[in-house]
């Protein structure tokens, strides 16, 4: 009689608190969902906290298996901290025991500490590990230090972790043609071992009521409003939005700027400008009402080698949106563009484009429709879903019965 397939059984480890508002947590968890209802056997492994109001409000149906506490550690932001090198071996430890009770047929590991976790566990117990890179740490890494100094050094130690981590992986999934690109060229991953794989979305817009009760809260009816939200890292490049306002505002006077974080307000930074509002603290019912809202959207960040999430809640929200061109290789080419792009990475590109979308109505419902229509063809999860499987697939084969993709790997 033949054995009847298994699900197959992966264990997603994210070295990150979780689940917090952040992007990458974000596509984390969405991405184990779409696991789920594909009917794969998840575990996920994290620290051992999330954001005060998402840890208990039942946002994540995969098994969840967390570090033990770590007595006064709680930090939500990225970037390098004195706790992680605790958390990390502890949480090599929990994946170990998982791995050796359950059977793991498959290892997806998030970022590089992730990744240096499951590749330890996974040379010791022969489970293949796929590395979900979702950004370069060579550009990464120095925005989280000031010194000159210490930048240059940050950023050789990213370099090497670029350079050393992901050929040590059985695949490697990259959430944007260039850093796939980066993977292939610097890290001399072969081409068959790197798949591009975008973020999916999965975006319910706000109550229209929730959305006029923002306005009104927030002072912003009557006015166009450009809205950025995520967190405010280095790598964010608020510096150059913050630099565009003067343009902006010459261009259209009754605009307002949103900029809305889910961080903490001592994160937070000033802008001396009343028509310049900063939440910190937003949650992403509060996000959702604030796309709403906005008459336009920006993205500011200036390296292509991540995927902001925050962009898809934009463009799956229909807002007309402005990024640099240099940072979205990944926009297609083809057909009527989805949103607006800047060519130059400076404050007078950024700013004029914005003010030319506040002006432009038409334009604006142009992109509208086109944003939505791409993120249906490009980035709804049952597209994302069918590519990811196919990586599945390529480094699960004789591994015994378990349910495999349905189709052999085609080089991306």
């Amino acid at each position: 009689m033949c054995e009847r397939p298994r699900p197959l059984r992966i264990a997603v480890v994210g070295a990150c608190p979780f689940p917090t508002a952040q992007g990458s947590q974000v596509l984390i968890r969405q991405l184990a969902e779409a696991l789920l209802q594909r009917g794969y056997d998840v575990t996920m492994l994290a620290y051992h906290f999330g954001e005060v109001g998402l840890e208990d409000a039942g946002a994540v149906s995969a098994r969840l298996l967390r570090t033990p506490p770590l007595p006064g550690y709680r930090k939500l932001r990225s970037g390098p901290a004195w706790g992680k090198l605790i958390l990390d071996p502890l949480l090599g430890v929990r994946l170990w025991r998982l791995v050796q009770g359950r059977r793991i047929d498959l290892i997806h590991a998030h970022g590089y500490e992730a990744a240096l976790v499951a590749l330890t566990v996974g040379r010791r117990t022969h489970v293949p590990v796929v590395y979900h890179g979702h950004g370069a740490l060579e550009h990464e890494l120095p925005t989280y230090v000031r010194a000159s100094l210490l930048a240059a050094g940050a950023r050789r130690l990213g370099r090497c972790f670029d350079a050393l981590v992901p050929p040590r992986a059985a695949h490697c999934v990259a959430v944007s043609p260039a850093l796939r690109a980066r993977f292939v060229r610097r890290a001399r991953v072969s081409p068959e071992r790197a798949t591009w794989v975008p973020p999916g979305i999965a975006f319910d817009p706000a109550p229209a009521a929730s959305v006029a009760a923002a306005a009104r809260r927030l002072g912003l009816d009557g006015h166009p409003v450009v809205v950025y939200t995520g967190n405010l890292d280095g790598y964010q490049r608020l510096d150059l939005l913050r630099a565009s306002l003067p343009t902006i505002f010459a261009q259209v006077p009754a605009a307002r700027v949103v900029l809305a974080t889910h961080g903490p307000a001592e994160a937070a930074v000033a802008v001396p400008d009343p028509r310049v509002l900063v939440l910190p603290g937003v949650s992403f019912d509060e996000i959702r009402s604030l796309l709403g809202l906005a008459t336009v959207a920006v993205v500011p960040r200036t390296c292509p080698h991540g995927f902001p999430i925050k962009l898809l809640n934009a463009l799956a929200a229909g807002v007309p949106t402005v990024a640099f061109r240099g940072a979205l290789p990944f926009v297609p080419d083809e057909g009527p563009p989805a949103l607006l792009l800047a060519d130059e990475p400076t404050p007078a590109a950024l700013g004029g484009a914005v003010g030319a979308l506040l002006r432009d109505g038409h334009l604006r419902a142009k992109l509208s429709a086109r944003a939505r229509a791409l993120v249906r063809a490009r980035f709804d999860w049952s597209v994302v879903m069918d590519t990811l499987e196919r990586v599945y697939a390529s480094v699960t084969q004789g591994r015994g019965s378990v349910a495999l993709a349905r189709a052999p790997l085609a080089e991306s």
